[in-house]
């Protein structure tokens, strides 16, 4: 401990800013990334796409793919979450509930593209 008259140390002017890089940050934001960029593409698509194109995803492969990343999105964020405790987790877990839901709201068109083919 330093007395308290004693001059406190110079930071050193060649340090990196702020808080330094890691790996556990960086998966953070990656997926916290993909959660957004998944439910913007749904809502963009969704509120401006054809309804053609709309049925024709919906009944797609990628929309299968689309659903199995947004769980394994979901999963990403809680084990993350747990293991480091980070803030931005909870943002990215509210958004992959809310493309999940965004997922949901194609399940009409599912249902009305799989009768259709009966």
């Amino acid at each position: 401990m330093t007395a308290p008259d004693s001059p406190r140390p110079e930071p050193d002017p060649l340090a990196p800013a702020g808080r330094p890089f890691s790996p556990m940050r960086a998966l953070a934001w990656a997926i916290f990334l993909v959660a957004a960029a998944g439910l913007a593409f749904h809502v963009v698509f969704y509120l401006a796409g054809p309804t053609e194109w709309l049925a024709a995803y919906a009944r797609g492969l990628w929309m299968k793919i689309c659903v199995g990343v947004a769980f394994a999105n979901l999963l990403a964020g809680h084990l993350h979450y747990w293991r480091t405790r980070m803030r931005l987790d909870i943002a990215s877990r509210v958004l992959a509930y809310l493309w999940i839901l965004s997922i949901i709201l194609y399940l009409p068109l599912m249902i009305r593209g799989a009768l259709a083919w009966h």
